[in-house]
């Protein structure tokens, strides 16, 4: 997933350079849409990694609290797992969060340019 975010990231990046250098109504409409399509895709993959961190530290949360009443070596071995996966978790969540956050100018970017080439029709 993080190499697919990057990948839309440098693709729509290349795109938004391209638009502005010959901008076209049409072609920015249809890059607005596609841009809206996958940041709508990108925060629902956000919010499902979120929901199962948030599911995951309960969960150690929970093996924690039995390692502490019941001294058993199997309550450590599980609570040093749910560590190692949720630390990936969080390290995966936030880079989604990341770059999600990347992709918000580059949105206001796309109507801005919108914006400027609808006054510039408008005009002629």
């Amino acid at each position: 997933m993080e190499q697919q975010l990057n990948a839309y990231y440098q693709f729509i990046k290349q795109r938004l350079i391209t638009l502005t250098k010959t901008p076209n109504n049409r072609q920015i409409q249809m890059v607005i849409k596609l841009h809206l399509a996958q940041i709508i895709a990108f925060q629902h993959e956000r919010l499902i990694h979120l929901l199962v961190t948030l599911f995951f530290a309960g969960l150690l949360l929970v093996f924690i609290l039995c390692s502490f009443l019941w001294a058993i070596w199997q309550f450590l071995a599980l609570d040093i797992i749910l560590i190692g996966l949720l630390a990936c978790y969080i390290k995966h969540y936030f880079c989604l969060e990341n770059t999600n956050q990347k992709l918000y100018p580059i949105t206001a970017q796309l109507f801005d340019l919108l914006a400027s080439t609808l006054s510039i029709q408008k005009d002629n």
